[in-house]
């Protein structure tokens, strides 16, 4: 059976809407355990209460601007990557000093955690060659931020659509 880690900004939406859609996946796979969530984040994920603020005030901001607009009430944006961690039972996984290449986490990778396969998606760090030796596989999803901004406009939903396809060119 394959060990895979994600590795994900827990201050980016797209990974906490892409870390949803891969759980499911994975879930029906018998094939490939979840090993954990590697945060690479550079900062400390906001609290709730700041999330919950910045998430009132953006729907309140929509509904003056657009009084037609529906107030929503559940929203992405106030969950935490490690509250859906905590829910699914994996474990979530930071960096001594936020740095996935020290050599120090390397080590913990390899002799600790031994995964097989790694998913980047939404980290905004740079992998160098000594961490993704340590995989057999290492896919990094990027939609933005590398040079020159390159595919920033691709959408996340459209990648979540295509991975719940069965037998998706991009999945297959």
């Amino acid at each position: 059976m394959d060990k895979l880690v994600i590795f994900g900004d827990a201050n980016l939406l797209s990974t906490k809407i892409l870390l949803q859609e891969l759980l499911s996946i994975i879930r029906r796979r018998d094939d490939i355990c979840l090993a954990g969530v590697i945060d690479t984040a550079r900062s400390d994920p906001k609290g709730k209460v700041k999330r919950i603020i910045q998430f009132l005030v953006v729907n309140l901001a929509k509904k003056i601007f657009n009084p037609h607009e529906k107030f929503i009430t559940k929203n992405m944006s106030t969950v935490n990557l490690y509250d859906i961690c905590r829910k699914a039972d994996i474990k979530a996984i930071i960096p001594k000093n936020r740095n996935v290449n020290s050599q120090e986490f390397i080590h913990f990778l390899r002799d600790t955690v031994r995964p097989t396969i790694a998913l980047s998606v939404g980290c905004l760090q740079i992998f160098k060659k000594p961490l993704i030796d340590v995989f057999e596989v290492f896919v990094n999803y990027h939609d933005g931020l590398l040079p020159k901004y390159r595919a920033c406009l691709a959408p996340h939903s459209r990648v979540i659509l295509m991975m719940s396809i069965p037998a998706s060119p991009i999945i297959s």
